[in-house]
């Protein structure tokens, strides 16, 4: 399975901003099947892929994972995204690359993850390499502080810090979680006793028709999304006016009642994006073409 679809990759178009295309959703079946029954197997491949040469195994395995954190989990009563990653670094794999190759790994994922939670657990999954050097611990620290939280500092530090309590982690992993917090929270603290730039101060007119634009554009979005699903074809739409549950007439008899959950979805907008938008760019380009 594993060698058909590295040969379906090699010849995919990985350009399409269609999900209904990606690789992964066309073998949804394999793939799923691999993460249910064969954790520890696609870790294993998931690092081989990136530790490739060829940039379409890159992207095979960055796609994959960008389609398991996009997966909508169930918490409490309401679907929303996953913030437990599911992939990681197999140390297996590690233990067979040199430093050079380590830090082109490294490199790769944070050029291509842009899950808060994923470049967390990728980056740290690669403190479990036997023969760890100083080098790899300097640049894992400095990727969590001058990148992840960076971008997203409250999202990566509400994960470290859970990652932080977890008694199997190595001494290795904590020293580097502290120091990452740590230099994160004294950047943080002397930006936000700046001065805000009254270019920054952005008039009430403009604030509104930001937003309204906004509105406009996201309800454009999900019009489109709707005439593209295949719901719409399948089931009939009916318009709720009250109530917590829904039942259907199934053979002359009503159903059980089916409460309704709400879903959501929430991201932190990467502030290097506000900052430096095109230094971000640029920097990720870099970071895909390492090594090759």
């Amino acid at each position: 399975s594993v060698q058909l679809i590295e040969l379906i990759a090699k010849n995919w178009n990985f350009n399409t901003e269609d999900r209904d295309q990606w690789l992964v959703r066309i073998l949804h079946e394999t793939i799923s099947e691999f993460q249910k029954s064969y954790l520890i197997n696609l870790n294993y491949f998931f690092t081989k892929w990136i530790i490739s040469e060829h940039q379409y195994l890159h992207l095979l395995a960055f796609e994959m994972n960008r389609n398991f954190n996009s997966i909508l989990v169930k918490v409490d009563d309401e679907l929303e995204r996953n913030k437990n990653p599911i992939l990681s670094l197999m140390k297996e794999v590690l233990d067979t690359l040199d430093e050079t190759n380590t830090i082109y790994v490294l490199l790769r994922i944070v050029g291509y993850v842009i899950n808060t939670q994923s470049l967390c657990k990728l980056l740290l999954s690669a403190l479990a390499k036997e023969s760890i050097t100083q080098e790899i611990i300097d640049l894992v620290t400095n990727l969590l502080v001058d990148y992840v939280l960076f971008n997203y500092p409250g999202e990566a530090t509400e994960y470290l810090n859970k990652r932080r309590k977890i008694e199997k982690i190595s001494t290795i992993e904590c020293d580097v979680i502290d120091q990452a917090l740590s230099k994160s929270k004294k950047y943080l603290d002397n930006r936000n006793q700046l001065p805000l730039l009254k270019e920054f101060q952005v008039p009430i007119q403009k604030t509104y028709l930001y937003r309204l634009a906004r509105w406009k554009q996201q309800n454009e979005i999900r019009e489109a999304g709707e005439a593209k699903s295949i719901f719409r074809f399948i089931m009939p739409e009916r318009l709720f006016l009250y109530g917590k549950a829904v039942s259907s007439e199934q053979k002359g008899e009503i159903t059980q009642p089916t409460p309704l959950i709400p879903m959501s979805t929430s991201y932190e907008i990467p502030q290097g994006e506000l900052i430096d938008p095109i230094g971000q760019v640029l920097l990720r380009l870099h970071w895909k073409q390492i090594g090759l």
